[in-house]
């Protein structure tokens, strides 16, 4: 089956919450690094770049992360903010969404149901900030991945002033986005993790063997209006984690976005091993 969830009904906006929208869009943070401006440029290329962390790199970086009171996206939400601003010259602000998911508050909508129920949280990070509060260029620390998983958990745990209801508030989408080139893409990156995908086991007909899943890779086009990067994530029950980065060409330099992604792994395998786990166990 698959279901639409009414943005009129279910996910209200506040006076509050709508004059926050319009003062952000008129007077958007310059200090905001976006890559290039969106353009009309044909055809859309999309790079691609991934790597993978074993079965005990990934349990013991989820442990490490319960150890501190924090999950993986928001770990991830914290290094990849980092990691860009370091590898990007001149950077003063990153802005990071994160995926939420709006199923729990869609009535009647089951697990094998399909539909899009998917809002995003935005997460800023300053070098101006003070400790504690999104400061960039201090390094990674877990107070911080704890203090985001709060912002995470706050932004899902209701539907008011979601960011999917403002689309409610667009009289002519196609106009909307023909009005979009030229103009800043306004975040640094998104992330979308899928979290630990669980597929079972399934009999082989007329045997006694099963078969399961060992590994999955979630991906996404990269974005045209949107941020300049896209990271998605996914994680087997029992097996890898893999993280996939997408980006637009000509949005960002390619060996800007390998260098991310070749840090972001070097401090993933390095505080798995703090757990104990090895590359390749």
């Amino acid at each position: 089956l698959i279901h639409t969830l009414s943005l009129h009904d279910a996910l209200p906006i506040s006076a509050g919450g709508f004059l926050r929208a319009l003062y952000e869009t008129v007077f958007p943070n310059r200090d905001v690094w976006s890559g290039a401006l969106i353009t009309h440029s044909q055809p859309v290329v999309t790079k691609l770049r991934q790597f993978s962390l074993s079965a005990a790199q990934a349990t013991a970086l989820a442990a490490r992360c319960r150890r501190h009171e924090t999950t993986v996206t928001a770990l991830l939400m914290v290094v990849i903010a980092e990691v860009v601003a370091g590898k990007t010259k001149g950077a003063k602000g990153i802005d990071g969404n994160a995926a939420i998911s709006l199923r729990k508050f869609a009535d009647g909508v089951g697990a094998e149901d399909m539909g899009t129920y998917i809002s995003a949280m935005s997460c800023l990070f300053f070098r101006s900030s003070a400790k504690g509060k999104g400061r960039l260029g201090d390094g990674v620390e877990w107070e911080e991945a704890k203090r985001v998983k709060g912002l995470l958990a706050k932004g899902a745990g209701g539907t008011k002033n979601q960011f999917s209801a403002f689309l409610k508030l667009i009289p002519n989408v196609v106009k909307f986005l023909e009005g979009k080139p030229g103009q800043s893409r306004g975040k640094s990156f998104e992330i979308s993790n899928l979290g630990v995908v669980d597929f079972g086991k399934g009999e082989i007909e007329g045997g006694e063997e099963s078969v399961g899943c060992e590994s999955v890779v979630f991906g996404q086009s990269a974005n045209v209006i949107g941020s300049a990067y896209s990271f998605s994530v996914a994680t087997v029950k029992g097996g890898e984690l893999n993280v996939l980065l997408s980006w637009q060409k000509g949005v960002v330099e390619g060996r800007i976005a390998n260098a991310v992604m070749m840090e972001l792994e070097r401090w993933l395998t390095a505080e798995a091993s703090k757990h104990g786990a090895t590359d390749g166990v």
